[in-house]
């Protein structure tokens, strides 16, 4: 099936900057050429290419009878079209020119099939100003003909890229007088109030006019392994490209799987992850599995790996992670992800089973409502562009929780990466939840409530570690054993009021409607102010009164301002909510 048609005006085209397609014919062209192969596949005769190049643009004519057409398009006394030298394929075009030859190419091409494909920059900038815009409307308004404008843009979508789609000012946005948009389907996500994953609306909307050139998908991960059987000159069975394939899809669709259903996946990902470390972060997707399964280590890497899933193929596990996946299901969703975000450490990170093991062993109150799943679920949306601007602020607090987690990995301190990992399914969460911009908001103070709570469970564990191996000597060690014995209760106290509470966000984030949602939150943030405070800093005491103070109870400089509630009653008062559709750990 062809996958571009000219009945169709407008086309959505992703793809990974410095990728490469491994055809079948064992051919490996790049992105400009494989689309030129697909466009004339799809029977269009005049195939053209414009991108920014310096103050102007480059207007590439993609083959012969391309250059011919536009080169009569350009011939007339009073042409400003510069034609393409002979021998070449390109030529240098200013702006007014471009807009001219655009019209030309839509109107006067009667009886012939073109495709022109912008970038996303390019097309913005063509038609940024009204004056421009007036000349949009006569290829808006046109009526259908055998003409294709294709939009194109990175799979791992850049801030100003995103910016450029969802600007309310934009060339997406904007109406003829008539009404009409370049891509009306577009325009009224942009147009909505409330943040929404607006790709994957997109991409359902547009069905086959929103074109994803390397996502994953299993034909074509098949085409890739073939082309690595004939690279390394090896003669594979059918079942032997079957498996290599199947093991590579499912490695790739982790996050898919888990959030269908939780399994043990830690062996999948090791019999890839170690030869396979840079794949998730690169653009250019296949270029990199090639690299890795056709270099000498990387396929003894691989098959020494396969061996062992070999050896579990029988173990229930194994059988239902191979067979878990709908492939039509997983192919139909948005591959589109934001690039250089900084959230990409969590988007990549595993559940943290032995840290989520251990602490929940001794701390109940640790263990989240949807665990794994809830994990996963997260993940997936996790780098999913939005209708709104990158929330900078936001992106900082998940670092920071992100790299507190790590501290508490190297310290072997598992209730601290335990709520970190609790302060992360916040934040991936929420955030893009609407909310004033103004830094002092509610929400943006939720956000560095996360940051206390994980700093405070870190130095309870320091605390707790102290008084642990501390032994009793002089009256100024005993009095600093008390400050401190002090100083593990009140945080403890703290620390078990926060726990409660947060126990509720997975389950929030899944079954509540975005309206719902902000009720809650408001009740949750009510809550906080309750019975969590600031622990103030020590004053100048001196060894006997602050033994005298330890003794008589709670010392001054330990004020635990309005902790009110124990955590069982604080996770009472939440239960009492009865909030619609939400559920609880039992």
């Amino acid at each position: 099936m062809a996958m571009f048609s000219s009945h169709e005006k407008f086309y959505f085209v992703f793809a990974g900057e410095g990728e490469r397609y491994y055809l079948d014919s064992m051919l490996h062209p790049d992105t400009g050429t494989y689309l030129w192969m697909e466009l004339r596949e799809s029977k269009y005769d005049y195939i053209y290419e414009v991108e920014l190049f310096n103050t102007g643009f480059l207007l590439k004519a993609k083959d012969e009878s391309s250059v011919r057409q536009h080169n009569a398009l350009s011939s007339g006394w009073f042409s400003k079209i510069p034609a393409i030298p002979s021998g070449q394929n390109c030529v240098e075009i200013e702006e007014t020119a471009l807009r001219q030859w655009m019209l030309d190419l839509m109107t006067k091409t009667a009886g012939r099939m073109a495709a022109v494909t912008f970038s996303l920059e390019a097309f913005s900038r063509l038609y940024q100003d009204s004056k421009s815009r007036k000349q949009l409307n006569r290829l808006i308004d046109r009526p259908e003909n055998q003409h294709s404008i294709l939009i194109r843009a990175s799979m791992q979508l850049k801030e100003d890229q995103l910016r450029l789609m969802i600007d309310p000012n934009g060339v997406f946005a904007y109406r003829t007088v008539n009404g009409q948009a370049i891509c009306p389907e577009l325009e009224e996500l942009i147009r909505r109030r409330s943040a929404v994953p607006f790709l994957e609306i997109l991409k359902q909307r547009l069905d086959n006019r929103f074109v994803e050139l390397n996502a994953v998908t299993f034909a074509r991960l098949q085409s890739l392994m073939r082309n690595v059987c004939f690279q390394r000159n090896e003669n594979w069975s059918d079942d032997e490209l079957l498996e290599y394939t199947n093991i590579l899809y499912s490695w790739w669709y982790l996050p898919e799987i888990m959030t269908v259903k939780e399994l043990n996946y830690g062996f999948i990902d090791q019999i890839c992850a170690k030869f396979l470390p840079d794949a998730r972060n690169r653009t250019d997707i296949y270029v990199a599995l090639y690299e890795a399964l056709t270099s000498t280590g990387g396929w003894k890497a691989f098959q020494d790996r396969v061996v062992i899933l070999r050896n579990l193929a029988n173990s229930e596990d194994t059988k239902n992670f191979l067979h878990t996946l709908n492939r039509q299901t997983v192919e139909a969703k948005c591959h589109v992800r934001l690039a250089n975000t900084g959230l990409q450490p969590v988007a990549r990170m595993l559940w943290p089973e032995k840290a989520f093991r251990q602490a929940v062993l001794m701390n109940p109150a640790l263990n989240t409502g949807g665990g794994k799943r809830s994990w996963a679920v997260m993940q997936t949306k996790l780098l999913r562009p939005v209708n709104r601007s990158f929330p900078r602020e936001h992106i900082r607090y998940m670092e920071s929780y992100y790299q507190s987690y790590q501290d508490a990995e190297s310290q072997q301190d598992y209730d601290t990466m335990c709520r970190a990992v609790n302060a992360m399914l916040f934040g991936g969460n929420f955030l893009y939840m609407e909310i004033d911009q103004n830094p002092s908001s509610e929400l943006m103070e939720r956000w560095q409530k996360y940051n206390d709570y994980l700093d405070k469970s870190k130095k309870y564990f320091t605390i707790r570690i102290q008084n642990s191996v501390s032994t009793s000597g002089s009256v100024y060690e005993e009095s600093t054993n008390a400050i401190q014995q002090a100083q593990q209760v009140e945080y403890k106290k703290y620390l078990d009021a926060m726990d409660a509470m947060l126990k509720i966000i997975p389950d929030l984030a899944e079954s509540l409607n975005t309206e719902e949602v902000e009720s809650v939150m408001a009740t949750f943030t009510d809550i906080v102010k309750q019975h969590t405070g600031k622990l103030t800093k020590p004053g100048k005491t001196s060894p006997k009164e602050s033994q005298k103070k330890a003794s008589a109870g709670t010392p001054e400089h330990l004020t635990a301002d309005g902790i009110e509630m124990t955590a069982e009653e604080a996770e009472a008062k939440l239960r009492a909510m009865n909030v619609p559709g939400m559920h609880w750990m039992k």
